[in-house]
């Protein structure tokens, strides 16, 4: 499948609101429309006033995570992953590779089944 090359100035348009993601929410709350914003990025350009509202929302989003994680939670993860056997993980994804494979030959055998003609015999055998 071919890749569909936008012009330029889209790209540019579509890196910049990329990097302020509070313009997605605010269009999917219909207070602006693409096009709106998209027009005011093309007439006052980037540098206009009208984005100083949503570059401090940028660094705000920046300075806090979706996903707060103190250091003992990561120290938790650490000690966890240390003790793990790894030869029991890779015995365990055998078992599961080889019951897998099962299912697929079961599920082929199946398939092969219902395609088959359904086998008429004689009513009358004698």
């Amino acid at each position: 499948m071919s890749h569909i090359r936008l012009p330029k100035e889209l790209e540019d348009f579509k890196q910049f609101v990329q990097n302020r993601p509070e313009l997605v929410q605010r269009v999917r709350n219909k207070e602006y429309t693409w096009q709106q914003l998209y027009n005011i990025w093309t007439d006052e350009g980037h540098h206009s006033s009208f984005w100083d509202q949503f570059e401090q929302s940028l660094e705000e989003d920046k300075s806090t995570s979706a996903f707060p994680v103190n250091s003992d939670q990561i120290q938790g993860i650490v000690k966890k992953l240390a003790d793990l056997d790894v030869d029991q993980v890779d015995k365990n994804l055998r078992q599961l590779s080889k019951a897998l494979d099962q299912i697929q030959h079961l599920s082929h055998q199946f398939q092969q089944q219902k395609r088959r003609p359904p086998h008429r015999g004689n009513r009358f055998p004698f």
